[in-house]
């Protein structure tokens, strides 16, 4: 304290030898980096820390010797070392590192990394941004990963500002046209921006496909979300395959004298098992399953949650995945001797790595099948069959998919029964009118385009009164785009009513409020439409001519509401009208789908997971038999 440096050295060197792995190290490092001694201070604490790493007390005062030191290699190796271990010691070197150097982008990325994992969400979201502002045309895969940790962070607006700059300095680079992208720039509503990016990423990808460039590999299922027509999602799925995945050769013949009325091994393989619309969905499906036909294993990632354990407790055995390679993965389904695997994660989860679809592309089962999630093309040669119905596949698609492709009666959607709500509200609460037709949808307004909305405001102008109710999904800008496009239809902005969102037991007690549902075109709701179903109101919807255009016809043939399935939009339109002007019709068809809902197979999975096990059973004899796949239609 007096300032004798000198003197302080001389009564700390005697205690250099002894000082070891004493509770006073830590202090005595401090004294040591007060006198200028920081490079004896990080020697005796690396030495500690060897012994025991975990202790943050030490690490915190390693930081501390480095920064005195200036050694910005050291403290870049420290916070790398426990990202994702200790991520509050990595977020100290981190940050200390950019006390010493402010320059870094890829520093203050793995700091913003290292702040997400400690739950600051706040100061995470101010190391992204720097990142992402410092990222140069080199760096551009960073500014990328900055926008989609701001997704997850809930920061949107500054999500989007650098995934569009990115896709900008990029264009003809499919990985800078990610999921997070799509949805958040699709999300604004911008139809005139929307309108410029589909046409000149459609340009981009038909000559890229038609030139068989095998570095242009963009995930399939993002075309359907660009309204791409099906030829296209066929031959991007083709392109995407020929040049993703390994070839691969065709499974094993079965033994000779093989029973095929034997138990199936059946497995599903899914990284969202767990508290996710998959695992949510895939309960009572395990739950129904005849342990006399099949032995279900399950393979996921691990999650400590109600979900998960459910499945377990029904399953034959489960098996985690996590941190494991697909060839890992894959190695573990041979070893359990599965006959039938079913991936039921596809293509929609890109963001993975397409796990699921790499473990299929080592043939870890005789028999691979899709179902779920995504259930259009993989072009790949090693899914066998795609599971839907008769709605989702129509002729077309038995020629565009390389998958045989199996229709289940009537409907392939496993949709769980949702609890009842005995919660009570009124319009009022919604800003609804008292009286008047209240239409809605509640969907994602990524999957809201000028041709759905168009048909809809037609609908409001020719029913005097009517309202349309959305959620706001806490984006401003495109309720604010919306109210815009409504008024230049000739529609009051008022005339669109959005609302905060609601947990499930209110928000299927307010679906009680609405009158009819109206369907988006180019991409129809699925779980939405769902949840709409369950609360009583009918989903008017049209049949497109894509699988994902035909959700909604497939859940109505499911509920026996195939009436409310129309041909067209003009035939929406008159249909949307002519019930809303005629209550009495209206309030006929509400009474039917009520009794439809306890007699249906809609959100009836056993009856659901007898189809499937009946398409199981005729897919396994047939490669018993020595039968390639075949398309089938199972019977009512």
């Amino acid at each position: 304290r007096k300032g004798d440096k000198e003197a302080a050295k001389a009564l700390l060197r005697p205690v250099l030898e002894t000082i070891g792995r004493s509770p006073l190290l830590a202090e005595f490092a401090d004294l040591l980096i007060g006198v200028g001694e920081a490079e004896t201070a990080a020697t005796l604490l690396k030495r500690a820390i060897a012994v025991d790493s975990e202790d943050r007390d030490l690490v915190r005062h390693l930081v501390r010797a480095y920064a005195a030191l200036g050694d910005t290699t050291a403290l870049a190796a420290l916070g790398q070392a426990y990202l994702g271990k200790q991520p509050m010691l990595a977020a100290d070197a981190l940050a200390a590192f950019r006390k010493l150097d402010s320059e870094s982008p890829h520093i203050a990325f793995l700091h913003g990394q290292a702040l997400w994992d400690a739950d600051k969400a706040v100061e995470a979201i101010d190391a992204f941004v720097d990142a992402a502002e410092m990222a140069t045309e080199r760096d551009l895969n960073l500014m990328t990963g900055a926008g989609e940790a701001l997704v997850n962070l809930r920061a949107p607006d500054l999500a989007l500002r650098y995934l569009r700059r990115a896709v900008e300095l990029d264009f003809t680079n499919p990985e800078r046209h990610t999921y997070s992208y799509f949805f958040n720039f699709l999300n604004e509503c911008d139809w005139p921006a929307r309108a410029d990016y589909i046409a000149r990423l459609t340009r981009l990808g038909e000559a890229k496909i038609a030139a068989d460039d095998p570095d242009f590999r963009m995930n399939p299922s993002l075309w359907v979300f660009l309204a791409a027509e099906r030829d296209l999602i066929y031959r991007s799925a083709n392109h995407f395959a020929r040049h993703t995945f390994p070839r691969t050769s065709p499974p094993p013949p079965a033994p000779t004298g093989a029973d095929p009325d034997r138990p199936i091994r059946l497995g599903y393989l899914s990284a969202f098992l767990s508290n996710h619309h998959i695992g949510y969905s895939l309960q009572g499906i395990v739950r129904a399953h005849d342990r006399g036909q099949v032995k279900v294993h399950l393979y996921s990632q691990t999650r400590d949650d109600k979900i998960q354990a459910e499945l377990k407790r029904h399953a034959y055995v489960f098996r985690p995945i996590d941190g494991k390679t697909p060839e890992a993965i894959a190695q573990m389904i041979a070893a359990d001797g599965i006959d039938i695997l079913v991936d039921l994660d596809g293509y929609v989860n890109g963001a993975n790595g397409l796990l699921t679809l790499k473990v299929a592309s080592l043939r870890a089962a005789p028999v691979q099948m899709l179902y779920h999630n995504y259930v259009g093309p993989t072009g790949t040669g090693f899914v066998d069959y795609v599971i839907a119905d008769r709605e989702l596949f129509d002729a077309h698609d038995d020629a565009g998919y390389r998958e045989r492709l199996i229709r289940l009666p009537p409907c392939y959607y496993p949709a769980a029964p949702l609890p009842k709500s005995d919660v009570r509200t009124e319009r009022r609460s919604w800003g609804l009118p008292e009286t008047g037709v209240v239409f809605c949808n509640f969907g994602h307004f990524y999957k809201v385009e000028p041709t759905s909305f168009d048909a809809w405001m037609r609908i409001l102008t020719r029913v005097p009164g009517s309202v349309l109710w959305m959620n706001h999904w806490d984006t401003p800008q495109a309720v604010a785009n919306l109210r815009k496009e409504a008024q230049a239809r000739g529609v009051d902005p008022a005339r669109l009513v959005f609302s905060a969102l609601a947990d499930k037991p209110l928000h299927l007690a307010r679906l009680g409020l609405a009158d009819l549902f109206l369907d988006t075109f180019v991409y129809a709701s699925g779980v939405t439409s769902l949840d709409v179903l369950w609360g009583g109101i009918p989903v008017l919807t049209v049949r497109g001519s894509t699988f994902a255009r035909r959700v909604g016809a497939s859940l109505n043939a499911g509920i026996g509401m195939e009436d409310m399935t129309c041909a067209d939009p003009a035939g929406f339109e008159e249909l949307a009208v002519a019930l809303a002007v005629d209550r009495p019709r209206l309030a006929s068809i509400k009474a039917r789908l009520a009794a439809n809902l306890r007699t249906h197979p809609l959100f009836d999975q056993a009856r659901l997971t007898r189809n499937l096990e009946r398409a199981y059973r005729a897919a396994f004899r047939r490669y018993i038999d020595g039968k390639p796949p075949e398309s089938f239609e199972l019977a009512s």
